[in-house]
């Protein structure tokens, strides 16, 4: 009976202890998940003003670049505004012209893209106007990439896909469903080269703003495959570095945030909505119609949402308004073409006063 006794003492002992470490690891764990719960995202109620109405905006560093229609059709005036002075001043150039439906942007590096008219030039050649110094550089590109001629000017063709301070970006597509291909002219010295690295899942993008032109990405960070033609592979996919961080746009698929060192795959939920970035936050709509924009504070992925939208559309079609991040002010432009600035939020300076988000 004693040897019985003592064994439920034992037995009951043993069970307390397992009983001890289960409550308190159970007591940590719920520390810890009440710790790794995500915090609900700042909304801010920043206080937006019209600086001006446009068709079409862009930045670089300080200046914004607001486009309106023109006298002539399919031609725009152009407004340079200095954000750190408040300076405007409108630009033009004899023979030349801002074109008022541009299908890539018209501000690259430091430069402003013109159109021009001059006899013996693909479509006129191009003046380039530095926003920064005031100085213009007349553009003729290369023969050899002006004579293509693929028979069916509505389908395929030739025109710039982008530029930068040193390279313009020529885009072939040699027939309707076939994949494109690129070629890139020096501004300096009139040099055409190719860029065979640039391909879906490699390491090597253009960086049209370096003398060297190639750039190896940070891994594992890749190029995104883009949206493949009926008779061709998929293209180089869209990938917008800024900093460390990357937006990757792999054709249809949505657009996605990465990152330098990370495994982050981040999926942004814009669906059509607008989308702007810089190395210090992400804004985005989920849909052209939303009343809110959303985004992210970078580094820290710390969640956010404008309430106080100026210029969410009446019309369900993409780029019924848009969104511009510099690197001190947020715009947003509305479907009647006004213009609305405020100070681009940051965690340090939060604009107006946060609530929690219900």
């Amino acid at each position: 009976m004693a040897n019985v006794a003592e064994f439920v003492r034992w037995t009951g002992r043993s069970l307390g202890v397992v009983l001890a470490v289960l409550i308190a690891f159970g007591c940590t764990s719920t520390a810890a998940g009440a710790h790794q719960r995500k915090p609900r995202p700042l909304v801010l109620h920043p206080r937006f003003h019209v600086v001006g109405s446009a068709s079409f905006s862009y930045i670089d560093g300080p200046y914004l670049v607001l486009l309106t229609p023109g006298v002539d059709a399919f031609e725009a005036s152009g407004m340079v505004i200095d954000e750190q002075t408040g300076t405007r001043a409108s630009v033009s150039y004899p023979g030349c012209h801002l074109d008022e439906f541009p299908t890539w942007d018209l501000v690259g590096g430091p430069w402003l893209m013109l159109f021009c008219d001059r006899a013996g030039q693909w479509d006129g050649g191009f003046e380039l106007y530095n926003l920064y110094t005031g100085e213009w550089r007349a553009v003729v590109p290369d023969p050899k990439i002006s004579s293509f001629d693929c028979g069916m000017p509505s389908y395929c063709g030739v025109t710039v896909a982008g530029f930068g301070a040193d390279w313009i970006e020529w885009q072939t597509v040699p027939c309707r469903y076939c994949t494109a291909t690129y070629q890139f002219q020096n501004i300096d010295t009139g040099q055409v080269q190719s860029l065979p690295g640039w391909r879906p899942g490699g390491r090597i993008i253009p960086d049209l703003d370096s003398q060297s032109l190639a750039q190896t990405l940070c891994p594992p960070l890749t190029v995104p495959p883009g949206a493949p033609p009926p008779l061709g592979g998929p293209p180089p996919g869209a990938l917008s570095l800024y900093g460390s961080f990357a937006i990757a746009s792999p054709g249809a698929a949505g657009d996605v945030l990465e990152r330098c060192g990370s495994r982050l795959k981040l999926a942004i939920d814009s669906h059509d909505g607008p989308l702007g970035a810089s190395s210090h936050a992400i804004f985005w709509a989920n849909s052209p119609t939303s009343r809110r924009l959303h985004g992210l504070f970078l580094p820290s992925l710390r969640r956010f949402v404008i309430a106080t939208n100026p210029a969410a559309a009446t019309s369900p079609y993409p780029g019924a308004y848009r969104v511009v991040l510099s690197s001190g002010d947020l715009y947003v432009i509305d479907e009647s073409g006004r213009v609305f600035a405020t100070r681009a939020p940051t965690q340090r300076h939060r604009l107006a006063r946060t609530t929690p988000h219900h």
